[in-house]
């Protein structure tokens, strides 16, 4: 029994030390290849949901105007779902922000306010891509930067290094949000 034990910690053991290998490889590497500069500036759409959260909105909006990407080549939405903290009227004079405001409902939650966006977005041309980011997120001044660099090495981008596929266009994310939402 005691050498059975001792036969699986060497191959459980001998496993791991394949797995750390094999995550030695170049991928660092290209990580940091993505974020170089295109020189391409894509026009940007960002969306922000928030529900009660004017602290939160407050500083991204700070993180916005503080980006090194230029703002004519990003529109903001502001999505504020059903908010009682006076947010609506605090950010009414921003001029970098659209308000969509979803009071004259309850709370819909997130994902049906994005909807209800997105759908009312369909016909404008608002942007080449579309990013969508939660009140309380941070993002540092080169976010909007390594968005648009990473959107030259593919059409779908999660996080901000993450790549999803080579032939997806906006109807197919658009028709996927339908049917998942």
């Amino acid at each position: 029994l005691l050498d059975l034990l001792y036969i699986y910690v060497v191959i459980f053991s001998f496993y791991f030390l394949l797995l750390a290998i094999k995550n030695l490889s170049t991928k660092f590497f290209k990580r940091q290849q993505r974020v170089e500069n295109t020189g391409v500036q894509r026009k940007l759409c960002l969306i922000i949901y928030a529900h009660n959260n004017l602290k939160n909105v407050e500083n991204i909006v700070k993180q916005l105007k503080e980006q090194t990407y230029n703002p004519e080549n990003f529109i903001t939405f502001l999505v504020l779902d059903n908010c009682t903290d006076g947010s609506a009227s605090v950010f009414a004079a921003e001029s970098m922000l659209n308000i969509f405001n979803a009071s004259d409902q309850c709370t819909i939650g997130k994902d049906q306010a994005i909807s209800i966006l997105l759908e009312k977005l369909r016909t404008h041309d608002v942007g080449e891509a579309y990013v969508f980011l939660d009140a309380n997120r941070f993002i540092g001044s080169d976010f909007l930067a390594s968005i648009n660099n990473a959107l030259s090495y593919s059409h779908v981008v999660t996080g901000s290094t993450t790549l999803l596929g080579t032939d997806l266009t906006l109807d197919k994310i658009l028709r996927w949000l339908s049917i998942n939402i």
